[in-house]
């Protein structure tokens, strides 16, 4: 999803997450665990030679991702699944590792949840979202931190408004 050119960086006030549209979906799948923009986490480095290596020592990258994910900010995950009918009396809980940064959660088109974090755990209970024994849908709706960031005049470098954890590969 491409953030609005009418968005303002530092504002604090992140730009909506529109809506999902059905003939947008790309054709590259996401690999779990990883990030939308991976690719750019190194920024690079210069080889022995003097040319630019697109990836830093030490991290994953995912060349099959297009070029254009690297600035990508927000964005939405979509999976199909079903659940067997005999977990009837079950409940249903998707456990997410980490979602790096404000994540909406939607079962079958209703709102199951929503988080906000970089880099902690959490759990969902669906079990009131989904059909048993037939096709579910998941999607996962996610804006990246820094779209919350605010500019502050005196604090140039300290932009986040809530805790930053490990920015580390």
């Amino acid at each position: 999803i491409p953030v609005p050119s009418s968005w303002k960086s530092g504002s604090g006030i992140a730009p909506e997450l529109s809506a999902p549209q059905p003939d947008k979906w790309e054709k590259v799948k996401i690999k779990i665990p990883s990030a939308i923009n991976v690719n750019d986490w190194g920024r690079g480095s210069n080889v022995g030679d003097g040319t630019q290596n697109p990836y830093a020592p030490g991290s994953v990258y995912f060349p099959s991702y297009p070029d254009y994910w690297k600035h990508t900010r927000m964005g939405w995950l979509r999976k199909n699944f079903r659940i067997p009918e005999e977990w009837t009396q079950k409940r249903v809980l998707l456990h997410f590792e980490a979602v790096a940064g404000d994540c909406i959660v939607l079962v079958n088109g209703r709102e199951a949840g929503h988080n906000f974090d970089s880099h902690l755990p959490f759990d969902m209970d669906i079990s009131d979202y989904i059909t048993r024994d037939a096709e579910n849908e998941l999607l996962v709706g996610v804006r990246h931190t820094k779209l919350f960031d605010k500019s502050h005049p005196v604090y140039k470098k300290m932009g986040a408004t809530y805790p930053t954890g490990s920015n580390t590969d």
